[in-house]
């Protein structure tokens, strides 16, 4: 194991820490950015083989509520992990009231 993913395995399990979630209820994924999808009011955001989203993400992504500070801060630090290259943790609620039967909604994101 490098020293990079050593310090990286490291700041996960501090921000797992920190932001908690809801063990075998929520998605919890940390990886490249695959995509970063405006809609309406709404962003779409999906990781390089990303998995355990519960069965409401009928698509597989998580989404975040761009009319609140918090879901565009989230989609901020999305898109700059996707145009860097850095790795992102997302945490996800466990619920998909934004999108009922398609996406995630998202309680946490951390570039590392």
């Amino acid at each position: 194991m490098t020293k990079k993913s050593l310090v990286a395995s490291a700041a996960l399990v501090v921000v797992i820490g920190l932001f908690g979630s809801k063990p075998g209820l929520a998605g919890q994924n940390l990886g490249t950015v695959n995509q970063v999808i405006i809609g309406g009011s709404i962003a779409y955001i999906s990781l390089v083989n990303q998995s355990g989203l519960p069965g409401c993400a009928g698509h597989n992504r998580y989404v975040v509520d761009l009319v609140s500070p918090t879901g565009r801060a989230m989609y901020l630090m999305a898109l700059s992990a996707k145009l860097t290259g850095t790795p992102l943790l997302v945490i996800g609620t466990g619920a998909c009231s934004l999108l009922p039967g398609d996406a995630e909604d998202v309680a946490n994101t951390a570039l590392l």
